[in-house]
């Protein structure tokens, strides 16, 4: 049975090779749930970290990442420029190589009693 998954949003500064991400429970950047509130969450807290400059972020065509309120806060903040990768080409987003990295070498044997045990296994392997 599949019960410890976490949707996790991530980012890549372009002259780094590891990517950033934010893990503790309720967090912004890994959640219970995929949700475009909470993607909002973590697109603010991505602004604020970089509050003068032009950022250009390349995601994949997740519904979230499309969704009304998502694409009108994109639209009041004209320094976030946003590009998706196309279609089945998740190879081509540095952070999703990142993802399958962790997946690999980190949680893919493993068996998880819970959430917690999950995210800790993923920022051991962060760290």
């Amino acid at each position: 049975m599949r019960r410890t998954t976490r949707s996790c949003c991530a980012w890549t500064r372009s002259h780094r090779s590891r990517p950033w991400t934010s893990l503790p429970a309720r967090s912004p950047g890994c959640a219970y749930r995929a949700i475009h509130q909470e993607f909002l969450v973590f697109l603010k807290r991505v602004a604020r970290a970089y509050p003068e400059r032009e950022l250009y972020l390349v995601m994949d065509n997740y519904a979230t990442h499309k969704k009304a309120e998502v694409r009108a806060w994109l639209a009041e903040h004209r320094r976030i420029h946003v590009r998706f990768t196309p279609t089945s080409a998740s190879w081509m987003n540095l952070v999703e190589v990142w993802f399958g990295i962790i997946e690999r070498q980190a949680i893919l044997d493993g068996t998880f009693g819970s959430v917690k045990d999950l995210t800790t296994k993923i920022r051991a392997f962060i760290n």
